[in-house]
């Protein structure tokens, strides 16, 4: 056989097919080529090496095994065992199958490195690879390559199964677009430069990189997939996440601009399953679409923060997606036993924005530290339900239990779970929260046009939460707030701070609360601070109406009652709501017939501002109390003349 490839060899020097646009077929058994007897691996050799350009190299089924001497091009220390010289070279396996239809590892046409080399080392561009499945088995030197270096020349795979690729240095694959392949079971590193269109990666435990896909599948990996760019912009459409595993995260994106749509991410074990981050100087704006997350055992997204070495310098911004049932560890590459975040960074504040999303029924993978659903990101028209809610073992310390957002801005959201803190929140609707050992609102909290309603919450054997607690700072303000129907406590303030800043109600309305046997608007509860505190600046009334109020502690009510001007806290017994949507009103808006219409403060409100209910927040220069402004028209006066 070494004879036979010497002759063959010196043969290739001399010998040129110089015929453009020719078909060259290779067979499965020994024949005469070129006046010499070829097995069926020295006639692919010969075929792909010495074609023109144009040519197609037609490859007959069965298996192309490389054995020991049967290739002949060494290249810089690297064995290249195809080395096609011609440009747009066609290699076509001779079938009509497609690879879904193959059983893998009885492929009709497999050509099989054997750990031999690296295969498909193209020199020129245009070139492709058609209806093959490769295989490179074991390599301790050299993975086998199906590509080029050098971005100059790019090769396309069409229906190909590339399975069982293993080696020791990154150079698998190079600057390959892949259409309708299925990549399974490599240890090699993988790059699909030119991007993947409809293919699947099974079961790979190398790294794979890709600039684009759509509708490709990524299952049970057991490595990084890595979104880089070549070009200004990545995209992934249309593409599954299903069972991968990854210590890091399924998809680390970087540099660049991203745009992710339309993509599940389903049952992924890693710290999260997207991560962004950026190089020295880069920036990007990524956008994620219409996206699931589902049961992953990972935080949904992750930013890098300012502090990090590759830290985030554009923005996200997600729409349309859903986040559910995740079991979310700790952040992103961090240490155990800190909190565990879905979405955002607690150093990466402002970088994410979050548009009409659904999260429900995220927890955290283990006791000690709770999860922050978001955490300094903007969300817009989102829902939140059946999340963060208090998990067993936990002890009752402040920062360990769940929370839905933390330092970001809630606008426009259904919210039906706690906790906020260190938030700004506009026009939201939060209601039927439940199972809180403390309180809905913690820390710097600025909420305004909100309703609070039907949430029973606070833990009644300490006599602690509620609604708001003061935890490192108490500094609150609740504007155009409507708190009703709910069973706890409003304040809780029993910490050290003393006057420094204050939780004040302005333009606001309690109205049916209690807790638990007591009916009481405004209850508040405190033992360790003294009265005089209580009175003077720890909290504040402006145009605030309550039915009711009980006290515990140190409160007393006659002094609260006894308030005048910017400490007013008035009492409406019947605020007159609407009970019901007459006309597109609101259950908890104010008829015609309250007594709160046009009472409030307008403050800096503008023509611009809006109500809870999305009109304006001023109607004839004049404010109502609490969240809805009333644009019910008195009716007129019908005169009939006949």
């Amino acid at each position: 056989m070494k004879k036979t490839m010497q002759m063959v060899a010196v043969t290739f020097a001399a010998v040129c097919w110089c015929a453009q646009a020719a078909t060259n077929t290779v067979y499965n058994d020994t024949r005469e080529v070129a006046g010499i007897m070829m097995n069926p691996v020295q006639q692919l050799i010969y075929a792909v090496t010495n074609a023109a350009n144009g040519d197609t190299v037609l490859i007959k089924s069965g298996t192309y095994t490389f054995e020991d001497g049967e290739y002949s091009a060494i290249v810089e220390g690297v064995k290249n065992l195809l080395q096609p010289l011609a440009s747009d070279l066609s290699i076509v396996g001779d079938i009509d199958t497609s690879r879904k239809d193959w059983t893998l590892g009885d492929e009709p046409v497999v050509i099989d490195g054997n750990g031999k080399g690296r295969l498909f080392y193209f020199q020129e561009g245009g070139c492709s690879l058609r209806n093959v499945a490769v295989t490179g088995g074991s390599a301790s030197t050299f993975p086998l390559a199906l590509g080029r270096w050098t971005s100059t020349y790019r090769a396309v795979f069409t229906n190909c199964i590339v399975r069982g690729i293993s080696g020791t240095s990154n150079d698998a694959s190079y600057y390959i677009l892949f259409q309708d392949c299925l990549y399974q079971g490599n240890s090699a590193y993988f790059r699909a430069d030119s991007g993947a269109y409809g293919c699947d990666f099974f079961g790979n435990t190398g790294g794979i990189h890709f600039t684009k896909a759509y509708g490709c599948r990524f299952a049970y990996n057991n490595t990084g997939l890595e979104l880089f760019s070549m070009d200004d912009e990545s995209v992934l459409s249309d593409c599954s996440f299903v069972a991968n595993t990854n210590s890091q995260c399924t998809v680390r994106c970087r540099d660049f601009d991203k745009v992710f749509e339309k993509c599940d991410f389903i049952g992924n074990s890693a710290a999260c399953c997207m991560f962004f981050a950026n190089t020295v100087g880069k920036t990007n704006s990524s956008v994620v679409s219409g996206c699931k997350f589902i049961d992953n055992n990972a935080a949904v997204l992750m930013m890098n923060d300012a502090s990090g070495s590759r830290p985030l310098n554009g923005t996200i911004t997600m729409t349309n997606c859903t986040a559910s049932s995740n079991v979310s560890g700790q952040n992103c590459g961090a240490s155990s036993g800190v909190r565990g975040i879905v979405i955002g960074n607690v150093n990466a504040i402002g970088k994410c924005s979050i548009f009409d999303s659904t999260f429900s029924n995220n927890t955290k993978n283990a006791t000690g530290y709770g999860i922050r659903v978001v955490s300094g990101v903007r969300a817009v028209r989102c829902k939140f339900y059946a999340d963060a809610n208090v998990l067993s073992g936990y002890t009752q310390e402040w920062g360990k239990y769940n929370e839905t957002a933390g330092q970001s801005i809630l606008e426009d959201c259904d919210i039906s779970s706690g906790e906020l803190r260190d938030c700004v929140v506009d026009r939201c609707d939060i209601h039927d929260v439940t199972n809180k050992a403390y309180s809905i609102f913690k820390d710097y909290m600025r909420v305004t046009n909100t309703l609070i309603r039907c949430c029973v919450t606070g833990d009644r054997a300490n006599g602690l939460g509620g609604f708001y607690s003061d935890i490192n700072t108490l500094d609150a303000e609740f504007v155009n707030c409507t708190i009703v129907s709910n069973d706890m406590l409003i304040l809780d303030i029993g910490w050290t701070h003393e006057g420094d800043n204050t939780c004040r109600f302005v333009n606001c309305l309690f109205n049916e609360n209690r807790y638990g046997e007591i009916i009481s608007d405004i209850t508040m509860s405190n033992t360790t601070k003294s009265q005089n505190n209580w009175d003077n600046n720890l909290v504040g009334f402006s145009t605030t109406y309550y039915g009711a109020f009980s006290a515990y502690g140190r409160i007393n009510q006659s002094r609260f009652d006894a308030k005048t001007g910017e400490n007013l806290l008035d009492l409406c017994a019947n605020p007159s709501f609407a009970k019901n949507r007459y006309r597109g009103t609101p259950y908890w808006s104010l008829l015609l017939n309250s007594p709160l219409l046009g009472k409030g403060d307008p403050l800096g409100f503008t023509d611009s501002d809006l109500d809870l209910a999305g009109r304006p927040r001023l109607k004839d220069g004049h404010i109502d109390i609490g969240c809805y402004q009333c644009w019910v028209n008195p009716p007129g006066i019908m005169m009939i003349i006949k």
